[in-house]
């Protein structure tokens, strides 16, 4: 019996572990010897990236991821941030408070910003190896990823993501799901539409017993 490998892709959140009056903003991104400096500076905020949002759909997200671990294995499921400010980053990396969405930006501003960080590169690099990925992204971010990217048709991609941001996911060699939430779903499942993401990931996670082969 073999099992699948597992990938989710969420986004940071506005709501952080620890709130510094003096947090990173876009400029200290800009410049790596000001990075240096700035982050040394609040090295006391420091923590892993899993630890370091507080916003709703994240935590019902790890807690998804939890219940997932806890039925394939911990090997087996992995988890990637979006983040606006450090790029895709594994949930281990240690970073520090910050100020910095692309739901602030505008969508050229976005667009440079996504490409400086080489977003795109690194989510194609970031899935190659995996059988079943989930994508947790808002229309902002997932339009960061600049999709399509190469997949692979033995790959799945399950997109949860509003009805506007479908238009950002493109024709991708992997198989494709994309559900579409918004207020409707939102009341159905009794649940607020800032968490939904999260919150479904941890319904999905009955599903996954007929991925293992």
């Amino acid at each position: 019996m073999c099992q699948p490998r597992v990938l989710v892709v969420t986004s940071c959140t506005g709501q952080k572990r620890f709130k510094p009056e003096n947090q990173l903003t876009l400029e200290d991104f800009k410049d790596l010897a000001r990075l240096q400096q700035r982050e040394a500076e609040l090295a006391e905020s420091a923590c892993p990236a899993n630890q370091m949002y507080m916003g709703q759909q994240h935590l019902r997200a790890m807690e998804g991821v939890e219940l997932l671990r806890q039925s394939l294995g911990r090997e087996t499921v992995d988890v990637v941030i979006l983040s606006a400010a450090y790029g895709l980053i594994s949930e281990d990396k240690s970073i520090v408070p910050y100020q910095v969405t692309f739901n602030r930006m505008k969508g050229y501003e976005m667009d440079e910003w996504a490409s400086v960080l080489g977003i795109r590169q690194a989510f194609e690099r970031a899935i190659a190896d995996y059988d079943l990925v989930f994508l947790l992204l808002g229309e902002n971010y997932l339009r960061s990823l600049s999709l399509p990217v190469e997949t692979s048709p033995t790959q799945t991609l399950l997109f949860l993501a509003s009805k506007t941001s479908a238009k950002y996911i493109g024709e991708l060699a992997a198989k494709t799901f994309v559900f579409t939430l918004s207020n409707v779903e939102a009341k159905r499942y009794r649940y607020g539409l800032v968490g939904l993401k999260g919150f479904l990931l941890i319904k999905f996670k009955f599903m996954f017993f007929e991925w293992i082969c």
